[in-house]
C-alpha cells in the first residue's frame, strides 16, 4: 500500500465485506450508551488522562459515509476532554462497583 487513502479503502471494502463489520473482538458491542468504563490504552495498564477514574459512554460514532476509524473497530464516544474521538472496545472495560 503506497498511501493512507489506500489503505482507508482497503479498510472499507473489507468492512464492507463482512456487513456487519464486528468490533476488532468479533462479537457484538460489549457497551451501550450510559454505561461507566475504565479507558486503558492498548497493551498496558489503566491509563485514564487528566486523572480521571472512568468516563461514561456518552454515543456510538456511526459515521457515514462510512470512515475506515469505524472499520477498524472505533465505535464508541465518551465524556472526555477529547469528545469527538472514538474509542476502541479494547481499550475499554466496565467500571465494577468496587472500582
Amino acid at each position: 500500500m503506497s498511501s493512507h487513502h489506500e489503505w482507508a479503502i482497503e479498510i472499507i471494502n473489507e468492512h464492507n465485506q463482512k456487513k456487519p463489520f464486528a468490533p476488532e473482538n468479533g462479537k457484538e458491542l460489549a457497551f451501550k450508551i450510559g454505561d461507566e468504563v475504565i479507558y486503558h490504552i492498548d497493551g498496558s495498564g489503566e491509563a485514564p488522562p487528566n486523572g480521571q477514574k472512568s468516563f461514561i459512554v456518552t454515543g456510538l460514532y456511526q459515521p457515514n459515509p462510512m470512515s475506515s476509524m469505524y472499520a477498524c473497530g472505533y465505535r464508541y464516544m465518551l465524556n472526555w476532554t477529547a469528545h469527538w474521538m472514538p474509542v476502541k472496545e479494547s481499550s475499554l472495560r466496565l467500571k465494577k462497583k468496587a472500582d
